[in-house]
């Protein structure tokens, strides 16, 4: 039973670094206002409203606001409440759903 231990345990990393692999690409991406928008099939302004309200974070390090695509990809938090979400929800869902 050696080598189908060490085939599980194979399988097993493979299918961590695939996890791993995944959050570090999504936590990476980080898009403008405009980009967001365009994502969502709204009005820019409407997230800028957002970002202001602070429903969704934004970073102004290199002089417009960049938003990080990784905040929409876990459990987000409705005033006291954590909502958690599926993988198959949209983007608009995840930002604003109540």
């Amino acid at each position: 039973m050696y080598l189908e231990e060490q085939i599980a345990d194979l399988y097993a990393k493979v299918a961590e670094m695939g996890q791993r692999v995944d959050s570090l690409q999504r936590e990476e991406r980080w898009v403008s206002v405009k980009e967001l928008a365009q994502i969502m099939n709204v009005a820019p302004n409407t997230i800028y409203i957002k970002v202001r309200n602070g429903d969704i974070y934004a970073s102004r390090k290199f002089g417009a606001p960049r938003i990080p695509l990784s905040q929409f990809y876990k459990d987000v938090a409705v005033g006291d409440n954590i909502k958690k979400l599926d993988e198959r929800s949209s983007l608009k869902e995840r930002i604003f759903a109540e």
